[in-house]
Formats: structure tokens, sequence, C-alpha cells
């Protein structure tokens, strides 16, 4: 969604955004459309493997970053949306760092 448009914006090309439900699939389609850039959004099942890639953004929940292991092929991963209290665990990857603001995290993560 958000993240995939801020992306485009920013001059990544291909910019591929997957989510498991239609709603934020069509959302990301408009938000691409209204601002004038390219986003394949696809609709994927929620075991189904990801798009292989160098760089891949998650802004989900703890569950849903969690859920990611085995099925995400990327070298670097940022993830957020989750609190500060939070903390993901990856298996494949090595956490590299975190930032918090106002008791929300994000970490950066490289392939072990």
């Amino acid at each position: 969604g958000v993240l995939s448009i801020a992306g485009a914006l920013l001059g990544f090309e291909p910019v591929v955004g997957v989510d498991i439900e239609q709603p934020s699939i069509e959302a990301t389609r408009e938000n691409a459309h209204a601002n004038g850039v390219t986003v394949a959004a696809h609709l994927v099942a929620s075991d189904a493997p990801l798009p292989t890639t160098d760089v891949a953004v998650a802004n989900i929940s703890l569950e849903g970053i969690q859920s990611l292991e085995g099925r995400l092929d990327a070298t670097t991963l940022v993830t957020s949306g989750y609190f500060a209290s939070e903390r993901p665990e990856l298996g494949g990857f090595r956490h590299a760092e975190r930032r918090t603001l106002e008791g929300w995290a994000s970490d950066l993560y490289v392939r072990a």
C-alpha cells in the first residue's frame, strides 16, 4: 500500500505490492494511479511464496512479519507495524538495526 507508493515515488522500480486482502490491493492501485506511479499489486494467499527481491518492506502486524519466514527471498528486509515492546524473530535473517518512534518499531534485517 503506502510503502509501495513511497518506493515508486522515490524512483525504485519495479515496485511490487502484495497483500492477502483484496481491498488493500484496490487501495494500492488507486493510490498509485492518483500519484502517477506504477505499482504492480497482487493478491496472494497467506501461505504463498513471495516474489524474489533485493529489498522487501513489510508494514504489518508482528504475527504477519513472522509468517514471512520461509516465504520471502530477499537480501534486505525492513519491517514495521508493531509495538516497540515486540521484536520479530526471523530465521534466515540477521537483525541489523532498530528505530522506534512514539511506541512503534521498525527493524532492518539482512539475509544471514
